[in-house]
């Protein structure tokens, strides 16, 4: 290995540790909420180490071919602690600012998102409903007012037959009409409490 490309090596090692340190300070804040989760942080370590280990023999193999010398290892380790006494502050900040620029843009297009389609859809499906649910009560009162009527002759015709009927038979008719009125009226709470939550 001639001198030049020892020189070459060194420096690609060097900037190899250099940049080992910024992964490595990105990783340890990327991964910063998985620490609790041990199995997940161990696995995505591991990956993690695994990756950077073979992106630095790359750059060795591309230098010299992957041949390993001891001063290489001296080389990245010299890398890495100039950037640990260099630039890791700096890098630190600059890093939580560009999370929290990322953060600030997605919660503003979030935001832009829901105010120009979601609630827009949610307001049209309101009306929607609102409309639906108009016609159904009309339709049902049309309907209603037709039955009444169409049953108004044959009402008024069980009426007249009502008053021929004994007296006994009459008080026991009354009983099933006190006791179809509780059904009546228990239906229409129904029918109120499920309108009053539609409503809500």
């Amino acid at each position: 290995m001639t001198l030049e490309l020892q020189f070459q090596t060194i420096l690609t090692m060097v900037s190899g540790g250099f940049y080992l340190g910024i992964v490595l300070d990105t990783f340890r804040r990327l991964t910063r909420s998985l620490a609790k989760r041990q199995l997940l942080f161990a696995f995505l370590e591991v990956c993690f180490w695994l990756t950077q280990t073979f992106i630095l023999f790359f750059l060795l193999f591309l230098v010299n071919g992957g041949e390993l010398r001891g001063y290489i290892f001296v080389a990245v380790l010299l890398g890495f602690s100039a950037y640990q006494a260099l630039a890791a502050t700096v890098y630190k900040r600059l890093l939580e600012w560009f999370i929290r620029a990322i953060i600030y843009i997605y919660q503003l297009f979030s935001s832009i998102i829901h105010a120009i389609v979601i609630l827009p859809i949610l307001f049209c499906v309101k009306v929607v409903w609102i409309c639906l649910r108009a016609i159904v009560y009309a339709v049902l009162a049309i309907v209603f007012f037709i039955l009444r009527v169409l049953f108004a002759p044959i009402k008024w015709i069980f009426k007249v037959i009502y008053q021929r009927l004994p007296v006994n038979f009459q008080k026991y008719l009354h009983k099933l009409a006190g006791f179809y009125s509780t059904i009546t009226n228990i239906g229409k709470e129904w029918l109120k409490s499920i309108t009053f939550k539609g409503r809500e």
